[in-house]
């Protein structure tokens, strides 16, 4: 964006002077993507992909990609809790990517410690009190929030369980 101010006795000379300010700031905008390097100026992206092939208008570009992947290529070592099954949604080049991981029993004041270590906005864990799959996140502020799957309960029904809980209370710190 390019703005110019101008003041002067007449509305017909302060225009003039702002327009004028205009043109040369614009001047100066259009002067500082110049390359004045000689001749090291950057290709054009015409030049730079005119030796690509065009893409495939039937078949999706990651699927294009994994065809004419090239068979020299290093294996990747994977961990064991990687799970190679990169899921296309239909014809989209939307990917849908799964990760495993070990579970880990954890109490919640735990699982809130092991996600600021972690520096995510979530953990997940197993909770060492209901033994129950959960998830830790933050919330505005300084609080957090628990979501605990039931699979006693139906999907619409009223939670069955919703309590405030004091991270870290006094008795707990006193234990520690």
């Amino acid at each position: 964006m390019i703005r110019a101010e101008a003041s002067a006795a007449d509305k017909f000379a302060a225009f003039d002077l702002a327009y004028s300010k205009l043109l040369e700031r614009l001047r100066r905008a259009k002067d500082r993507k110049k390359v004045h390097h000689g001749r090291h100026t950057p290709k054009a992206v015409r030049e730079a992909t005119a030796t690509l092939e065009p893409a495939s208008a039937s078949e999706p570009i990651y699927v294009e990609a994994s065809n004419h992947q090239e068979p020299t290529t290093p294996p990747v070592e994977t961990s064991p809790y990687d799970v190679d099954n990169d899921i296309p949604a239909g014809d989209s080049p939307v990917l849908i990517r799964r990760k495993v991981f070990p579970a880990a029993s954890l109490t919640l004041d735990d699982a809130v410690d092991n996600m600021e270590l972690v520096g995510h906005n979530f953990y997940l864990f197993v909770d060492k009190e209901t033994n129950t799959p959960s998830v830790v996140y933050r919330r505005r502020g300084w609080t957090y929030g628990v979501i605990t799957l039931d699979s006693t309960c139906e999907p619409g029904d009223e939670p069955v369980e919703e309590k405030i809980h004091a991270y870290r209370s006094n008795d707990q710190a006193a234990t520690a």
